[in-house]
């Protein structure tokens, strides 16, 4: 097996600057000891929910802490995008949040973004003007259209028209 290389971040004592630099990897294990965890807590394995950190206290003892889970952030509804402006706590934790933390002061405040929100009012301003144009269409045909036969009057028109042939063909035979 050839050297392997992985880079770590020291700090520098005097200047207070991080610096990358090279460790081999066995040096790793020299420098940590014996990595053998104990679970502090009712969980003893490694899952997602049980992660830990080991972290070297200012005595030189390693110390282990437990991490929690990373929270995803708040979405819109519609386009999935992540809400600007929205704490990333879970949703126990943002219950607990003042009301301006949790939402903001507009419609879908905190479940839609500001442009899905303009989309829907844009959309629905649409099919009103629409409805609108159609009544008066339909206003403009029944005004213009008063001279013309009715639909149904075509019909009987036509139903008779067609008896009449056909008794007419009979007859000639």
């Amino acid at each position: 097996m050839g050297k392997q290389w992985y880079q770590r971040r020291v700090r520098d004592d005097h200047n207070h600057i991080p610096i990358l630099k090279c460790i081999s990897y066995p040096s790793l294990y020299k420098m940590r000891g014996d990595i053998r965890i104990t679970y502090r807590r009712r969980n003893t394995h490694n899952t997602p929910s049980n992660k830990l950190k080991i972290f070297k206290t200012p005595g030189g003892r390693l110390q282990v802490h437990q991490l929690a889970k990373k929270v995803g952030y708040i979405k819109c509804g519609d386009c999935k995008e992540i809400l600007p402006g929205f704490p990333r706590v879970t949703t126990k934790a943002l219950s607990k949040l003042p009301a301006h933390k949790r939402h903001k002061r507009r419609a879908y405040g905190g479940s839609k973004c500001a442009n899905c929100v303009k989309d829907r009012i844009v959309r629905a301003f649409l099919i009103e003007e629409h409805k609108i144009v159609k009544k008066v269409s339909r206003g403009r045909k029944k005004s213009t259209g008063a001279a013309a036969p009715k639909k149904a009057e075509k019909k009987q028109v036509k139903k008779t028209s067609k008896k009449s042939e056909k008794s007419a063909s009979k007859s000639k035979k």
